[in-house]
């Protein structure tokens, strides 16, 4: 489940976020995001045994995937502020729980919790099954990882400016526990991306409309990232780099691997 679940792992922020606000930095948008994500789920009902969770050509799946997705608010000049670091991980939250529907459809599983509990036979069957889903919802799971990279970008550039503004404030070990696990989070997030790109079924189309969020979020990595996490993600993509027929993406890839490297 390497190639996708991974790209799943939800950035835990550990004791840099135990006193953000539930609201700050839009409470507006938080709240709609959240009522999207519960609206989105109860359309999907038994999507994870019919296999077939709304998609976007429906209107009303697509608001709510856009209210969801949408991370354009996100896009400012400077990083936000660390009380908004909580909100920030609620919104991540939302987005794995509403992409998860895609991933999990049809897998007889709907609940991501559940899936370290099953058989080495259960496991293959389910892997098999999430790249085909991969492949079927491609321009819902490529709204999904945009939607994923949007987030964490701006997550981890929140946190990354506080630790440098407030060093003190990152060394304790609660703090130092919640940093070491964003750092891995990243990592299989990076990961989890970077490996679905190879997958048989998705066009070059499809990969290079992930190459902006990738791009977005590179810099921001390298300064987040330490150096064997960093040349782990940057080894990754070269090596999928390498995979790649069409040279606008062999290009995006070996730029982000470059950028990521530092």
């Amino acid at each position: 489940m390497r190639r996708i679940a991974c790209a799943l792992v939800v950035l835990l922020v550990g004791g840099l976020a135990a006193d953000a606000a539930a609201a700050g930095f839009d409470a507006a948008k938080l709240a709609a995001v959240k009522k999207a994500a519960s609206d989105f789920q109860a359309l999907a009902k038994g999507s994870a045994t019919s296999g077939k969770p709304p998609r976007e050509t429906d209107p009303k799946a697509k608001a709510l995937l856009a209210a969801v997705f949408d991370t354009s608010v996100l896009d400012t000049p400077q990083p936000l502020p660390a009380s908004e670091v909580g909100n920030l991980s609620e919104w991540l939250l939302h987005v794995v729980q509403v992409g998860g529907v895609y991933i999990l459809a049809g897998t007889g599983q709907a609940d991501f919790s559940q899936l370290s509990k099953l058989d080495q036979a259960a496991q293959q069957k389910l892997q098999r099954q999430i790249i085909q889903n991969t492949i079927a919802f491609a321009p819902e799971m490529g709204w999904y990882f945009d939607g994923q990279l949007g987030v964490t970008r701006t997550l981890i550039w929140s946190v990354s400016a506080d630790m440098a503004a407030h060093p003190d404030n990152a060394k304790s070990a609660q703090a130092q526990r919640g940093i070491a696990q964003m750092r891995a989070g990243l990592v299989n997030t990076l990961t989890g991306v970077l490996t679905t790109l190879p997958t048989n079924g998705l066009s070059d189309e499809w990969r290079r409309a992930r190459l902006p969020a990738m791009a977005a979020l590179a810099p921001k990595a390298a300064a987040f990232l330490l150096p064997d996490q960093r040349r782990s993600v940057h080894d990754t993509a070269l090596q999928v780099a390498g995979q790649m027929g069409d040279p606008e993406v062999k290009k995006g890839l070996t730029a982000f691997a470059q950028a990521v490297g530092g």
